[in-house]
């Protein structure tokens, strides 16, 4: 699967991946307002492509390595998830095998965004029409 780095930090990265239109991202370590404000304008840029091409996309997170972040940044998540719905969003499977993290972000649980053990599961979730 050929898979194209949109972006690298040592808290995220993001790339498009090559077979479908699909973003996936992984997020690592304790996060700040800065780290998440340079997250969410990663995010949007890559968003931005598919939205400019009238595209809808799915996402594919990877919090495997992500602990428990502050209700403040939970909640900037949330506000993200609203504008990605906007600019394009079909799906968004998360693997998230930490019980905590799934309980922080429950909210955002529904028919577009669910929590999965593995990348499996979210890909096969991802895929159903």
């Amino acid at each position: 699967m050929a898979v194209s780095h949109a972006s690298d930090s040592t808290h995220f990265q993001i790339s498009l991946d090559g077979t479908r239109p699909m973003i996936r991202y992984a997020m690592t370590g304790f996060w700040d307002a800065d780290i998440y404000a340079r997250f969410h304008q990663a995010m949007l840029r890559e968003m931005g492509k598919f939205h400019s091409r009238g595209e809808s996309f799915d996402l594919l997170g990877d919090l495997t390595d992500f602990p428990p972040q502050p209700q403040t940044l939970n909640d900037a998540r949330e506000r993200l998830v609203q504008e990605a719905k906007a600019t394009g969003l079909r799906k968004c499977g998360v693997v998230a095998p930490n019980p905590i993290v799934k309980m922080q972000l429950s909210r955002l649980s529904n028919k577009f965004y669910k929590f999965f053990a593995s990348e499996a599961e979210a890909l096969a979730w991802i895929e159903e029409d």
